[in-house]
Formats: structure tokens, C-alpha cells, sequence
């Protein structure tokens, strides 16, 4: 398509053209879509041209003959059709780029949300949390906490909190990039040139201290099923870890993290599955937590420490809490509320 355009493959796309729509570099009317005889005539040849080209180069023997039947070919090219038509309405629209700018961030954020889920899954399979029952809606994708790029995202204002919100981002963007978020050497497995990002993590605030925990220790699990993908294969016979399962890739670098305080963190939303009572901070299903109940997060602190420690104690053959299910985690709930 951009070789029909008479552009290269870095360049910006042109505004559409008048004239013959067999005229190499002829551009079709982004704003008229793929309905538009003339643009659909323009497709047409695209499709021809692709096909032509598929089928007379020997290059091409590898793509299945399915593949190039004129149908397939069609729907391909009116779907980098669309594709082109956002981009360049994002370059010459202001409210274009900003809303495709919002869309890219929202798709970057559920990749990074559905990411963790899928992680914490996977560690829940794990022989090692093999003794912990945890409810199916724990691992829910609702369940997961969401990792903001910048500070005015989804700002609906309705608590006239906003403004302090961002000035706490900005001061942790600072305090972490205090060169300019330039990474020059490439630290961290990034490229040079590179930074890490500064991202918000944002927990659902109705979800409970037990919860939490359960989440860390799927976590640590995942971190190290992750290490173990970076390995080397040799590296991991030579020290007697290789791994059974399949090798899932590359582990990505970590970005840099924070939370906002207590008295600046957003409501969030309810799961759809609202799971059990004592996956909620306040004891009760779809219930949040009130406001200025310092003092009985701190004792609910204070028991699931308690408890986990106690936990641990009896995992590792001293006299303890057995450790053999969630409940053992959730003991002690009651007592505190």
C-alpha cells in the first residue's frame, strides 16, 4: 500500500489525492473509510497488485495458498486500510491524537494488568502453593491492581483530590529520574538511550491485607519461575534447576514502581465476582472500607503478620500454624473485626 503511495516505510502518510486512482501515488480519503467507491475501487488494486506479486516470486513459496485466495487478501487490506486512516487522522487531528494516545495507554495498561493475572495464575499451579486453596475469583483479572503511566488518567475529580495526586507523581517522577529519565548507559536491561518507566500501581482499596499476601507469595513464586525462563539451559543443568515446563521467553526489565498514601488512593471499582468476605478490608462483600479506620487496619496488619509468620513457623518444622489452606491465612479475621 505505501509502495502504491509512492512513500517509504518511515514516512508520514500524505494527505489524499484528486485525479485518476491508477496514478501511482494516488492516496485515497482517509476520512471516507473503506465504504468509498473510489477507496474500495483503490483497494481492489492493492489486492490484485498483491497477489500478482505473491504468486510470480519465488520468495512468496511459503505462504499458503489460502492465504492469498482475493477474500482474504480483501480483508487484510481494508484493515491495514483502517489502521492507516487512525494514524494520520492522530497526525492532523489534535482531539484524533489525543483520544488514539488514551487508547494506546488503556490497551498497554489491560496488557500489563492481563499479564500479572496470567503470572499469578501460573504460580498458583505451582507444586509449592499446591497446599493453599484459593477461590477460582482470586485470580480474576478485576482482582489485579492496574499500573497508570501518567497521573491524569481516568481523573473523574469527584473527590477534588486530582491536583494533590499529581503533584505527589510528580514528585516521585522526579525522585526517581533525577537525571531526566535518561537511561544513557543502558542499565537494567534496557537499551541505551532507553528509560525505565514510572508507573502508579493502583490496588483496589476494598481488597483485604490477606488477600494481599497471598499475592505476594504468588508473586515471589512468579519471580522466581521467571528467573528460571532467563537461565540459560546450560547454566540450569550445571546447577541441577533445569526447568520441565516450556520456555516462555524473555523476562522484560522492570519499570520503576510506587503507590500513592493512603488518603490519596482512588476507590477503584468492584469486581465483577465479588468472591468471599475476607477478600474485602472491611470484612463484608461489596462493602469498602470506611475511611479513618486506621487503627483497625493496623490490628488487621498486625494478625495476618501474626498469622503468616506462625504459618511459616509450622512450614518449616517448628511449631506453628498449619499452613494447609487459606483459612489458615484467614484465621484470627473474626477476632479483629
Amino acid at each position: 500500500m505505501r509502495g502504491m503511495m509512492g512513500i517509504g516505510p518511515d514516512d508520514d502518510l500524505p494527505p489524499p489525492s484528486e485525479g485518476d486512482i491508477g496514478t501511482v501515488g494516488w492516496v485515497p480519503s482517509w476520512t471516507a473509510g473503506v465504504g468509498d467507491s473510489r477507496n474500495s475501487e483503490w483497494l481492489d488494486r492493492v489486492m490484485s497488485s498483491f497477489i500478482g506479486e505473491a504468486t510470480n516470486f519465488h520468495q512468496w513459496n511459503k505462504v499458503p495458498a489460502d492465504d492469498l485466495e482475493p477474500e482474504t487478501v480483501k480483508a487484510a487490506a481494508r484493515t491495514a486500510f483502517q489502521n492507516f486512516a487512525k494514524r494520520y487522522l492522530a497526525d492532523v487531528d489534535p482531539k484524533q491524537a489525543k483520544k488514539q494516545q488514551k487508547y494506546v495507554k488503556n490497551r498497554r495498561r489491560w496488557a500489563r494488568k492481563d499479564l500479572k493475572q496470567k503470572r499469578r495464575a501460573k504460580a498458583a499451579q505451582d507444586l509449592s502453593f499446591g497446599d493453599t486453596h484459593l477461590p477460582p475469583s482470586a485470580l480474576h483479572i478485576d482482582y489485579m491492581s492496574s499500573e497508570y503511566s501518567s497521573p491524569g488518567e481516568d481523573a473523574d475529580g469527584e473527590d477534588g483530590l486530582e491536583e494533590q495526586r499529581k503533584g505527589y507523581w510528580m514528585e516521585m517522577l522526579h525522585a526517581r529520574s533525577p537525571d531526566g529519565a535518561n537511561n544513557k548507559g543502558g542499565k537494567g536491561g534496557w537499551a541505551e538511550g532507553v528509560s525505565e518507566k514510572i508507573l502508579e500501581v493502583r490496588s483496589p482499596t476494598w481488597r483485604s491485607e490477606r488477600l494481599d499476601q497471598i499475592y505476594r507469595r504468588l508473586d515471589t513464586i512468579s519471580a522466581a519461575q521467571a528467573a528460571l525462563r532467563a537461565t540459560p539451559a546450560a547454566q540450569q543443568v550445571a546447577s541441577g534447576k533445569a526447568g520441565t515446563g516450556t520456555r516462555l521467553g524473555h523476562v522484560a526489565p522492570s519499570h520503576q514502581r510506587f503507590t500513592m498514601p493512603s488518603e490519596l488512593a482512588r476507590r477503584g471499582h468492584a469486581p465483577r465476582d465479588p468472591g468471599d468476605a475476607w477478600m474485602w478490608a472491611s470484612g463484608q462483600v461489596g462493602i469498602w472500607p470506611e475511611p479513618g479506620m486506621d487503627d483497625f487496619n493496623g490490628r488487621a496488619r498486625d494478625a495476618v503478620a501474626a498469622a503468616v509468620e506462625a504459618a511459616q513457623r509450622g512450614a518449616n518444622g517448628g511449631e506453628g500454624m498449619d499452613p494447609s489452606s487459606v483459612e489458615a491465612l484467614v484465621e484470627g479475621w473474626t477476632d479483629v473485626a
